[in-house]
């Protein structure tokens, strides 16, 4: 119908009036393997340019809901920001166009997808800054025009080779930008407030704090795969994977840590050099798994197929814990007992920390115990495992250390928070009942 306007992957190539009702609306894209368009009706639409480094221009189409009209600056500022960033680290923007359309609330399927040239978002009307939630959500999508739309693998059979990737790198650039997003709640299941919600009853917060927080932006992806991470493994077919939370698990959550742990393993830098190269040799290809982990073992200085066969292969759980640490004066020595308590394993650092010094040994945890011995003239004040965090995977971070005094101020404050919070959820329930 001629009341509605057309926008599509590709580039339009014309407008044909068929009669006093019907247009037909021609559009046309090269090395694309999938497509999609839209048809809306009094949208506000914004236009613009980006150049890219290769003095080419990109055409962006920003259609949103009257409703989100205000927030059509934040769209843009994702959009040119993520331009910029994907332009210097792997090439220039694949196509000639991209149109973002926001899609109203709770539209199913249709929301969060991506298509060559054209990506949809779906998001809360009340969309803080602080919450982070478009920018999220247009980078993830905006990664996809990279991976699964120019190097296109089967999100039908390996989902977490794009999805996952999308999610490592939404969360790197925004570490990068070094943004994060502020804790938040939801009263009614839309309005946002600045805080932690420990305790509810359906929709209505009844225990919670209004203490601001920074949410690590892999936080997400952790607790994703925490849920089920003994379920299943990344190499398991993805479309078998249910329910869908299940599958939110692995593609999404430990697709996103495998390669946040290669990037700690690598270096930032080294393996975003990694990343450019599988993008270059396969841009406007078809690929599986095999492609991506030939070219991370011939970049790849170290041999990490422990790695693959761990938390790719299989479903290991992972958890290092420092369980003492003792001295010996008359021999100036240290021995701290580490123990492994899951079949998963990860060669890790081990820190030492005295009053003048922090030594450091790396150790190949592959039994249930092991006690390693650091020559000291100080006493030790504790040791941690993983002191860097470069094993993802470890299920407790908390028991990865030990501190032989520990000072009990923060445990104090946060026992007297707790037992305020438990007193009103009791005041508050006892009353209801």
């Amino acid at each position: 119908p001629s009341t509605y306007t057309i926008e599509s992957s590709g580039e339009r190539t014309g407008t044909v009036i068929m009669d006093k009702v019907f247009r037909k609306h021609e559009f046309k894209l090269s090395k694309a393997h999938d497509f999609a368009w839209s048809a809306t009706k009094d949208y506000p639409k914004e236009t613009f340019s980006v150049s890219k480094s290769d003095g080419e221009k990109t055409q962006v189409t920003i259609i949103c809901p009257p409703l989100y009209k205000n927030y059509i600056d934040r769209y843009k500022t994702a959009l040119q920001n993520a331009f910029r960033y994907f332009n210097y680290y792997f090439a220039p923007y694949p196509y000639k166009t991209l149109t973002l359309v926001v899609t109203p609330a709770k539209t199913g399927r249709v929301a969060s997808m991506e298509y060559p040239g054209l990506i949809t978002i779906e998001h809360s009307p009340f969309a803080l800054v602080q919450s982070l939630q478009i920018e999220k959500r247009i980078i993830h999508e905006f990664a996809h025009q990279y991976f699964y739309a120019a190097v296109a693998n089967n999100e039908t059979y390996e989902g977490w080779l794009d999805e996952g990737l999308a999610n490592y790198l939404t969360s790197r650039m925004l570490d990068d930008f070094g943004l994060y997003e502020i804790s938040h709640f939801t009263l009614f299941g839309y309005l946002p407030v600045q805080g932690l919600e420990l305790v509810s009853i359906g929709e209505i917060p009844l225990v919670y704090t209004l203490t601001k927080v920074k949410v690590p932006n892999q936080s997400e992806a952790m607790q994703l795969y925490y849920e089920h991470m003994n379920e299943a493994a990344l190499c398991d077919t993805s479309y078998l994977l249910n329910p869908y939370s299940q599958y939110a698990a692995i593609t999404y959550g430990k697709g996103e840590l495998f390669f946040k742990t290669l990037e700690r393993i690598s270096g930032k830098e080294a393996f975003m050099s990694i990343l450019k190269n599988y993008y270059i040799q396969n841009r406007f290809k078809h690929v599986k798994a095999k492609d991506f982990f030939d070219i991370l073992r011939r970049m790849q200085r170290k041999n990490i197929d422990w790695l693959t066969t761990n938390y790719y292969k299989n479903s290991y759980e992972c958890d290092y814990a420092v369980e003492s640490v003792k001295y010996i004066p008359e021999r100036k020595e240290a021995r701290v007992t580490v123990t492994k308590k899951n079949e998963g394993y990860f060669p890790c650092e081990l820190s030492l920390f005295t009053a003048q010094d922090t030594l450091t040994r790396t150790v190949a945890i592959d039994k249930r115990r092991i006690v390693v011995t650091f020559s000291t003239a100080l006493p030790p004040l504790g040791a941690e495992i993983d002191m860097n965090r470069k094993n993802y995977f470890d299920t407790d971070f908390a028991n990865n250390s030990l501190i032989l005094s520990p000072n009990m101020e923060a445990p104090t404050y946060i026992s007297i928070r707790w037992f305020f919070w438990m007193q009103s959820f009791l005041l508050i329930f006892g009353s209801i009942v």
